[in-house]
This record gives C-alpha cells, structure tokens and sequence, in this order.
C-alpha cells in the first residue's frame, strides 16, 4: 500500500531503481491521494529520457487524477538533480496546475537512495 511517503519511495526504488535505462513514472492519485495507477510516462537511454508534459497532462484528464507525483531513476547512481530535471518539474507543475491538478512531488531514484523536490522545499506552493 502506497499511504507513506516511505511506501512510495521503496515501490519506487523497486520499481525503476535498478533499471538500466532511465526511465520517468507518473503516479496518478485521487482526491484523497489514493493511487489510481502508475505509468511509465517515458523510456530513455542510459543517461536522459524525453518527457512530455502535454501527454502526462491528457492522461491526468482522462484519469480524472486530482493530484500526481512523479519519478526517475538515474542509472549512474547519483540522486542530485539536473538543471533538466528541475525545469521538468517546473513546467509540469505549471502545465497541471492549468487544470487544477497538483504535483505532489518529483522523485528521482536508484536503487538505494531517493531525492525528493518536495522534501527539499524545491514544490512551491
């Protein structure tokens, strides 16, 4: 049960962590930030993956997700974030909020370690 941020860290560790690609995973969440499904938004190579917003946007419309978080691994083993990744997370944040639906949170994770924006303080309000 994904109810904890620890729970989520651990599925996600998982579930990308060791993967040799990168990979980015939306988990679309209801109203009371119940899990409706988890997708593999995007497939990359061994050091970036191409993420659309527009797309992670449509398909949170036909979920009708009130809330999302969403995650990479990087398979070089290193958790810190990229100028990339913290622009993604931006327009993500920008585009969702558009239709009133809120980014809880980016995760990037390998197989042992995970670093979230919003633990950060990186998620304005």
């Amino acid at each position: 049960m994904l109810d904890a941020p620890q729970a989520v860290e651990d599925y996600l560790k998982w579930l990308i962590g060791t993967r040799p690609n990168e990979v980015f995973v939306t988990l679309f969440l209801d109203i009371k930030h119940c899990l409706i499904t988890v997708d593999e938004s995007a497939k990359g190579s061994i050091s970036r993956v191409a993420v659309y917003p527009r797309e992670i946007v449509r398909r949170a419309l036909t979920l009708n997700a009130a809330s999302l978080i969403v995650a990479h691994n990087h398979p070089s083993g290193g958790v810190e974030p990229s100028a990339n990744d913290r622009r993604l997370t931006r327009v993500l944040q920008d585009s969702l909020a558009l239709i009133d639906v809120r980014l809880l949170d980016h995760l990037v994770v390998t197989s042992n370690e995970v670093f979230s924006f919003s633990r950060q303080g990186w998620m304005p309000a």
